[in-house]
């Protein structure tokens, strides 16, 4: 089962590369980056000094990480999916339910990844030029300018944790499928019967 194997690498290959690369995003480089900043006090010129400077630096730099690693995310999801529906078509056939339960969590990866990066995403951005730009032409709209960034940005974080849990019960769910081989040879193995032994 060559091609099996192939499909198999592609699968955990990508999932590795998105699932590692994203759980360290969030809980190594994004607490880095903050803190470093707020530790540092770093400012820049053209920042209103109604606004935390050192967080919207590190806010801007941590957000151009973020785009680059969508290009990763709608790399590694297709092919994903791809490898998986390779081996629901060609080597294991529709009656694998372990099967089935992959396609499932990765077609809802993908649709939470294509929801972040199409529509959260840029409604972030969106929303957060709109409450830099009234820290001083619109002092009086600001409180409602970063109310409705928080609630965005708080969407987009969800989302980031929603993927994260989706892709370690993949793990586990993915770990668990027995692939085609082993799997025939356990079914073969429970309905044979037992041998009797002679007169009896």
């Amino acid at each position: 089962m060559f091609g099996y194997r192939i499909t198999q690498i592609i699968f955990w290959l990508a999932l590795s590369v998105y699932f590692g690369g994203l759980t360290i995003l969030g809980s190594v480089v994004a607490a880095q980056i903050f803190g470093t900043a707020q530790h540092l006090n770093i400012s820049a010129p053209g920042i209103s000094p109604h606004l935390n400077a050192p967080r919207e630096i590190a806010g801007a730099m941590f957000g151009n990480i973020l785009q680059i690693f969508s290009y990763v995310e709608l790399l590694c999801l297709p092919l994903m999916l791809i490898a998986l529906l390779l081996q629901l078509a060609v080597f294991v056939g529709p009656l694998n339910f372990w099967l089935w339960l992959r396609i499932f969590l990765t077609v809802g990866l993908l649709f939470v990844a294509f929801e972040d990066v199409f529509r959260t995403g840029p409604e972030v951005r969106r929303a957060h030029e709109a409450w830099v730009k009234a820290a001083d032409s619109q002092p009086a709209l600001l409180a409602e300018k970063q109310k409705a960034f928080e609630v965005l940005h708080t969407k987009s974080e969800t989302n980031g944790k929603i993927k994260i849990l989706v892709m370690a019960l993949l793990v586990v769910v993915s770990a668990s499928d027995l692939g085609p081989t082993k799997a025939a040879a356990k079914a073969a193995a429970t309905a044979t019967p037992p041998a009797t032994q002679p007169g009896k």
